[in-house]
C-alpha cells in the first residue's frame, strides 16, 4: 500500500471515530449548535488529529529504523572452514565462485564509434550522442532518434548471403534456409545484414589476436608435425613487407614479434609458412588435455532459423580464410539470446566448463544486432516503446557489434610476441553475478534492490571492498587497505529516468566513492539501445580503460526490465615470486548467478 492510500485510509479512520464521539455526545445532550461547532467537531477536528497521527507514526518509523541500524541483529558466527569440511559442494562452490577468466583483446563498431579508441575518445569529450535519423520515421511521419553506424556499406554482405541461400538451396542441404512455403530460399532480412556488416571490422581484429594464441590448437603443435591435412589445406595469403607470399596469421604473429622486439631489445624471430621456424615452438607448453576452442556469435532472438544458419555459414567461411591451418567450422556456434545477461551466463557458463574438465578453453565470443529498420521502428511504436518527446522513458534505435577474445587462466600466452594491442598479459575478468528484479522497472517507484545486492556480490568476490566517504575515513582506517581501489564503471544506461535512479541507488550504496556522473561511462547515453552487445560492449569499453589507468573497472547492466548483471574488470595480476607457491583459488573472482529479488 503506498503513502497515500495509508494517509487517507488514517483519515478514514480519525474522521470516523471524531463524527462517531462527537454525534454520540450531541444526542446524548441535545443543545442549540451554531455553525462554527459544526465546522470545528465535523472538519477541523478529524484533520488535526489525523495530522496529529500521521506525525507520531512517522516518528516511529524513523525511530525504529534508527534502532536498526545502530544495533543491528547479531549474526550467528560461522566457521567457513569446519562448513567448508563437512560440506565439500559448498567448498567447490565457493572456489568456483571465486574463478576468473583471461580476457586477451576487445574490439567493437558502436553507432558513430569505428572503433574502441573512438568510443572512449567520443565518451569522455561528450560528442556521442543520438541524432534524428531522417530515414527512419514514425506513424506521424516525424523523423525518430537513433544511433546509425554512418556509411556502413552492407551490399557485399547482402550478395555473400544470398549466394550462400542460393547454394544450400541448390545441393539440398537448405532446408532451413527456405521460406515457410519451401518454394524459394528465404532472404535474410535487413536488420541481419546491417549486424554482420558491422561485424567485419571487430572480427578481422579479433582474429589477428586469435591467430597469435591459437598455437596450442595447430596440429603440428599438438603432434610434432605438421598433418597431412594441414598441408593440403588452402591458404589465405597476403604479400609481406619482403614481398614474400605469407598466411595472414603467420604475418600477425611476425608483426607482434617485431613490437615485441622493440619494447624488450630482444631480437625478433621469424615465422615460417607453416609456423614452425619461431623458436617458441622449442618450448612448446604440455597440457594434460587436449586445448580446445569455440567461437560463440549471440544472435538476436527475432532472428529466422534461416538467418542464424547463414550467419553461421558467413561466419565459418571468414575463420577458414583467416585461419586456414585451424579446423575451427565445427566450433562455430551461433547461439539464440532474449537477453544480453543471457549471453553472458553462457559464454561464462561454457569457460567454466572448460575449467571443470580441466582444458585450457580459447573463445571468441561475437555479438552483432541493428535495430536500424522501419519494421524495428514500427514494433516499438506498436508497444508504446520508441523515444519521443511524450515517451521520455522510450527507446532510441541503435547498432553495434563487439568481439571479445578470452579464454581459461590456464591458456599460455605467447612467448615470443604481443598482441596487436600491445598487451602481453590478459585481464582478468571476474565471473558475473546475474539478479532478477522482482517487478520490471519503469514504474514511479524506483528500486534498486537487485543491483545493489548483485554489486555487492560481485564486488566482494573480487575482493573490492566498498569504498567509503571521507568523513567515515577515520572509524574505517585499516580495515581492506590492501583492496585496490575502484574509480570507474561501464553500464549499458541509457537517458530513462527510471534507469538514472536506479543505477544512482546501487552506485552509491555499493560504492559511495564513486562518482555516479563523472565516473560512470553510460553506453546507452551515447549510442540509444544496441540490444544485444550492450553487456559485451561494456567489458569491451572497461578493457580500454583498464589497460590505460591500470585500475580495476565496475560492469553493470540496468537496460532490461528484470535482468541485472554485475561484474569486476581487472589488471593483469602481478606475476608472483618462481619460489611461491601458486594458488589457483586467489586468482579469481566474482560471482555465482544468484537469482535476487528486488
Amino acid at each position: 500500500m503506498s503513502k497515500v492510500l495509508k494517509a487517507l485510509a488514517l483519515l478514514l479512520l480519525v474522521t470516523t471515530l471524531v463524527w462517531g464521539v462527537t454525534i454520540w455526545q450531541w444526542q446524548r445532550a441535545p443543545r442549540e449548535l451554531g455553525n462554527h461547532q459544526i465546522v470545528f467537531h465535523l472538519v477541523l477536528l478529524p484533520a488535526a488529529l489525523s495530522v496529529l497521527a500521521w506525525a507520531l507514526y512517522a516518528f516511529a518509523g524513523a525511530l525504529m529504523r534508527h534502532a536498526r541500524r545502530t544495533n543491528p541483529a547479531p549474526a550467528a558466527p560461522v566457521d567457513a572452514g569446519s562448513q567448508a569440511a563437512h560440506d565439500p559442494a559448498a567448498a567447490t562452490a565457493e572456489a568456483e565462485r571465486r574463478w576468473t577468466h583471461a580476457l586477451w583483446a576487445a574490439a567493437a563498431v558502436a553507432g558513430p564509434a569505428g572503433s574502441l579508441d573512438e568510443l572512449s575518445a567520443g565518451l569522455q569529450a561528450g560528442e556521442l550522442r543520438p541524432d534524428v535519423d531522417a530515414e527512419l520515421i514514425d506513424s506521424r511521419g516525424l523523423p525518430v532518434f537513433a544511433a546509425r553506424r554512418p556509411g556502413l556499406d552492407a551490399d557485399e554482405v547482402q550478395a555473400e548471403l544470398d549466394g550462400l541461400s542460393r547454394a544450400l538451396a541448390a545441393d539440398g542441404a537448405g532446408g532451413e534456409a527456405r521460406d515457410p512455403a519451401g518454394m524459394a530460399p528465404a532472404e535474410p532480412g535487413e536488420r541481419c545484414v546491417r549486424a554482420l556488416a558491422l561485424l567485419e571490422q571487430p572480427l578481422h581484429e579479433a582474429l589477428v589476436a586469435f591467430a597469435v594464441l591459437a598455437e596450442p590448437l595447430q596440429p603440428q603443435r599438438r603432434r610434432g608435425e605438421l598433418s597431412a591435412a594441414a598441408q593440403a589445406a588452402p591458404r589465405f595469403v597476403v604479400a609481406s613487407e619482403t614481398g614474400e607470399a605469407r598466411p595472414a596469421f603467420a604475418l600477425a604473429r611476425d608483426a607482434a614479434a617485431r613490437r615485441s622486439a622493440a619494447a624488450t631489445g630482444h631480437p625478433a624471430h621469424a615465422v615460417d609458412a607453416t609456423g614452425t621456424g619461431s623458436p617458441a615452438h622449442a618450448h612448446a607448453p604440455t597440457f594434460a588435455a587436449t586445448p580446445t576452442a569455440a567461437i560463440c556469435l549471440l544472435a538476436p532472438a527475432d532472428w529466422t532459423s534461416a538467418e542464424r544458419q547463414l550467419a553461421r555459414l558467413w561466419l565459418a567461411r571468414r575463420l577458414a580464410t583467416a585461419l586456414p591451418e585451424l579446423p575451427l567450422s565445427d566450433a562455430v556456434l551461433v547461439l539464440p539470446c532474449a537477453q544480453a545477461e543471457q549471453g553472458l551466463q553462457q559464454l561464462d557458463q561454457r569457460l567454466v566448463n572448460w575449467r571443470r574438465e580441466g582444458r585450457p578453453g580459447l573463445l571468441l565470443a561475437l555479438a552483432a544486432e541493428s535495430q536500424i529498420g522501419a519494421d524495428w521502428v514500427d514494433r516499438l511504436e506498436a508497444h508504446g516503446l520508441l523515444f519521443s518527446g511524450e515517451r521520455p522513458e522510450g527507446r532510441v534505435p541503435g547498432e553495434a557489434a563487439v568481439a571479445l577474445l578470452l579464454s581459461t587462466p590456464d591458456w599460455p600466452a605467447p612467448a615470443e610476441a604481443t598482441l596487436p594491442d600491445g598487451s602481453e598479459a590478459p585481464l582478468r575478468l571476474h565471473r558475473p553475478v546475474i539478479a532478477r528484479r522482482s517487478q520490471p522497472a519503469g514504474g514511479q517507484r524506483v528500486s534498486a534492490t537487485a543491483l545493489r545486492q548483485a554489486a555487492t556480490q560481485a564486488l566482494e568476490a573480487a575482493g573490492l571492498a566498498p569504498q567509503r566517504p571521507a568523513d567515515e575515513a577515520a572509524s574505517t582506517a585499516g580495515a581492506d587497505d590492501d583492496a585496490p581501489p575502484l574509480l570507474l564503471a561501464c553500464t549499458d544506461l541509457d537517458t530513462r529516468p527510471s534507469r538514472s535512479g536506479e543505477a544512482a541507488q546501487a552506485l552509491l550504496a555499493a560504492l559511495p566513492g564513486l562518482d555516479p556522473v563523472g565516473d560512470v561511462c553510460a553506453l546507452g547515453q551515447a549510442l540509444g539501445d544496441v540490444g544485444l552487445p550492450r553487456a559485451l560492449l561494456a567489458i569491451a569499453l572497461a578493457s580500454r580503460l583498464v589497460r590505460e589507468r591500470a585500475e580495476p573497472a565496475f560492469v553493470f547492466t540496468v537496460h532490461d526490465p528484470l535482468e541485472r548483471a554485475a561484474l569486476v574488470l581487472a589488471p593483469a595480476a602481478p606475476a608472483a615470486p618462481s619460489n611461491a607457491p601458486s594458488n589457483a583459488t586467489n586468482d579469481a573472482a566474482l560471482a555465482p548467478r544468484t537469482a535476487v529479488t528486488a
